[in-house]
């Protein structure tokens, strides 16, 4: 329920706030005098977007505030503080960017309107969008179900949430035997054995011929050697031996230290020298094999270079192939098994759907009995209004779709609610529908901008009669030319414009019994008051006063 409104450089209003706690509130003025305006500035808190020729010539930006307080039977929506009260807030600039708060917290836009959705519902003459829109009729219908509704679609949202995770899963199969072929798999294998691939062979390799690649520096140093080896006395190791042996007699004198050291550096060097000549014949004896692991390496470059750099890496990837091939095999077992299981989690929403249909067809038929009930007491055909299901392929809200017809003339076809909601007739068939609609979802607010528009005598009285019982479940404001409508509001606020400075402005006050029963026989009689006006203004206000 809407406490206070407060609008600032909004078109021809300057700076107003609203005292609006009414339970039912009436805008009265002459027409283009800001009444409309006032539910201008609700749709924009209600988060519509904002048309840069609102803002007020000269003004650098708008501004709209509202305070709202939680009533007993409404819905939490994590939007009333602790006191149980929201305040709403946007400001727009000339470019027409917008900034939005709640509750003194600022929130973009998306996460504005998704917070305030509902909180205000505003219906004009042949704009009815909320009642005119088909994908929200089965959400009344069901609404009209209560509790009997909402455990069949609690069965049903459970099933087919199932039924999605099966239909998940298939597809994922289906993707995974797309990956999957068959033939490249078994081609990667064979080339990979083909190889006959052994454990660390590559870095093997590749270490043994890294030794054996400066062979040949190794040789021609050694026939250097040689050459220089081969003296007139004899071979270079053996004289050096001689010459040892022959200071083998210093053993027994004061250099025997020396001796010994000279020889056994001689042993060492003599040792060394036979080794690097070992070490040398043992690496020409591989030099033929040489050939054979380069030509080796060159095979396996061609399974580097698709498969992996290291041994490692290649023979990870052969057993992937392998175990991806076991997977396929296995693959039409499993597909099968996904698709049973898929079958059968649909059958039960199908089951459950039907259930839920039923359900539906029950409440839908009461629904329809009420709104015709509502439409009879508006002068309307009692039996003009009707709803059909149709079947449609399982989804998040059942297996229907829902479809609100009307027939307004006895003797013509029902068409749909969009191509009969004009004019009064059109305006007394959706204050039915809400009239109903309202009781099992009372709105926060629920503005009426002239809705009455082309309806007189009789209806009028019967429409502001019903406007009045809406009133007792949900907070209304309206603006009407209707004096039968007007008189039954219990608060009312007139709206004149005047030009101040040179500019148009817009004032609002708060208008007491007589003067409201002056705009009341200004509305009978025309903008002259008549005595005899005046006396059926008094009468239609105090019999609407109750």
């Amino acid at each position: 329920m809407i406490q206070s409104l407060s609008i600032k450089n909004l078109a021809v209003i300057e700076n107003v706030t609203l005292d609006l706690s009414s339970p039912f509130l009436a805008l009265i003025g002459e027409t283009g005098s800001g009444k409309s305006l006032t539910v201008d500035a609700l749709s924009l808190l209600s988060g519509q977007k904002f048309d840069k020729s609102l803002l007020r010539d000269g003004a650098e930006k708008a501004e709209l505030s509202a305070l709202f307080v939680k009533g007993e039977e409404e819905s939490e929506k994590g939007l009333y503080d602790e006191n149980g009260e929201l305040s709403l807030r946007r400001v727009f600039d000339r470019e027409g960017t917008s900034r939005q708060w709640i509750n003194g917290q600022a929130v973009s836009l998306r996460e504005y309107r998704e917070k305030v959705k509902g909180l205000v519902e505003i219906h004009r003459q042949g704009q009815n969008a909320e009642l005119l829109d088909d994908s929200r009729s089965l959400e009344y219908v069901d609404r009209y179900g209560g509790k009997s509704i909402i455990i069949y679609f609690e069965k049903y949202k459970e099933c087919y949430s199932d039924y999605l995770k099966c239909a998940e899963e298939k597809k994922a199969i289906e993707e995974m035997k797309k990956e999957m072929d068959v033939d490249y798999l078994d081609f990667q294998i064979s080339e990979i054995e083909r190889y006959d691939l052994k454990e660390g062979e590559i870095e093997e390799l590749e270490e043994e011929l890294s030794k054996l690649k400066d062979i040949e520096k190794i040789e021609s140093c050694l026939e250097k050697y040689h050459a220089f080896a081969q003296l007139e006395e004899g071979e270079l190791p053996d004289l050096i031996q001689s010459a040892v042996e022959s200071l083998r007699p210093l053993s027994d004198t004061s250099l025997s230290d020396l001796f010994t050291e000279v020889r056994e550096e001689g042993d060492k060097f003599l040792r060394e020298l036979s080794e690097l000549e070992y070490r040398f014949s043992a690496m020409r004896e591989k030099t033929e094999e040489i050939d054979r692991m380069n030509a080796r390496l060159f095979e396996l470059k061609a399974l580097q270079r698709k498969y992996g750099k290291s041994t490692k890496e290649i023979l990870s990837a052969l057993e992937k192939f392998k175990q991806e091939k076991a997977m396929v095999v296995d693959y039409q077992e499993t597909y099968r098994k996904a698709v049973e299981k898929e079958k059968k989690a649909l059958d039960l929403v199908l089951e459950r759907g039907y259930e839920l249909s039923k359900e539906r067809e029950k409440a839908l038929s009461a629904l329809k009995k009420a709104v015709n009930g509502e439409m009879k007491d508006l002068g309307l055909p009692g039996d003009g209004f009707d709803i059909r299901l149709t079947k449609k392929d399982p989804s998040a809200d059942g297996l229907d779709e829902c479809h609100f017809y009307a027939q307004l003339n006895k003797g013509l076809s029902s068409h749909e609610l969009s191509k009969v909601v004009s004019g009064g007739e059109g305006a007394r068939l959706m204050l039915a529908i809400k009239a109903v609609l309202n009781r099992i979802s009372p709105s926060s607010l629920l503005v009426l901008d002239e809705i009455d528009t082309g309806v007189s005598g009789r209806m009028a009285g019967l429409m502001a009669q019903k406007i009045l019982e809406i009133s007792k479940d949900s907070q209304v404001i309206v603006i009407s030319h209707l004096p039968q409508v007007v008189s039954m509001a219990k608060s009312h606020i007139g709206v004149r414009k005047k030009i101040v400075d040179g500019k148009t402005c817009a004032f609002f006050h708060n208008l007491g019994k007589e003067e409201v029963i002056e705009e009341i026989a200004k509305m009978i009689s025309g903008k002259t008051k008549t005595e005899s006006a005046l006396l059926q203004a008094r009468e239609l206000y105090q019999e609407g006063q109750g």
